[in-house]
């Protein structure tokens, strides 16, 4: 289920990536411009909700290589420039998106050591308005709460 779920999301990334491909062959936009238009719409549809995803090599592995692929694109290097992929991400000044997962991971543990009264706390117990059986099931997403994935994955109370 959890490979499923990566892969759609992974998947939705890819589209999102391929409709402004003028914009990522663009000789007048500059490589930051397009690395953070990058960073704010394809790189957040990647990783939406990866902190309930438990982290697995393979899983790492999927992300590191669709955000290669994709920063390649952007800087315009193929594999027949022999560039490394540390050197791709030195170039474009961005970090492993198994990386950035982590980060937010780290963040939703903070969340989840709150005190209970605090809002930031109770909200990982709510059910998003949208969030009803057949939607769920539509798009193969769980329909467990936040608090209760985070838990189930990484064994945090």
């Amino acid at each position: 289920m959890l490979q499923k779920e990566v892969n759609t999301r992974l998947a939705k990334a890819a589209t999102v990536f391929t409709r402004p491909d003028n914009v990522w062959k663009s000789g007048f936009l500059g490589l930051s411009t397009k690395l953070q238009l990058y960073t704010a719409v394809v790189v957040s549809t990647a990783i939406y909700a990866s902190e309930t995803w438990k982290s697995t090599r393979r899983i790492q592995k999927k992300m590191d290589v669709f955000h290669q692929r994709n920063l390649r694109k952007i800087i315009r290097v193929t594999w027949k420039d022999k560039v490394t992929n540390t050197e791709v991400l030195k170039r474009t000044g961005q970090r492993r998106l198994p990386d950035t997962v982590g980060e937010r991971f780290q963040f939703a543990g903070h969340i989840l050591q709150m005190a209970l009264e605090c809002p930031a706390h109770s909200a990982t117990d709510s059910i998003p308005a949208d969030s009803r059986k057949d939607k769920l099931a539509k798009y193969g997403t769980d329909s467990r709460l936040f608090r209760t994935n985070v838990s189930a994955n990484f064994k945090v109370s």
